[in-house]
């Protein structure tokens, strides 16, 4: 392992003046095409923030089914069993 990371930093040194930056190239010739790209390209970056979104907020009950659920206290029954 040490062999490679050395190797591989003779073949690449640390250059701290090296820009970073790199120039935007569009992927197709037409710019709606290519806004549409970039939008599903951002819905896929995002749609693990909308998940978590959805299971948060989405994972309460409303009130009134809330409100029912802990005034009946005298119906718990283990699944299987109906004694």
């Amino acid at each position: 392992f040490f062999a490679i990371s050395t190797s591989v930093c003779e073949i690449m040194p640390y250059d701290p003046t090296a820009s970073i930056e790199r120039e935007y190239v569009p992927l197709f010739d037409d710019p709606y095409l290519q806004m549409a790209y970039d939008g599903v390209k951002l819905l896929f970056g995002v749609s693990p923030l909308l998940a978590l979104f959805v299971v948060i907020f989405l994972s309460f009950d409303k009130k009134e089914e809330e409100e029912k659920r802990r005034k009946k206290d005298d119906d718990f029954t283990l699944a299987g069993h109906d004694s």
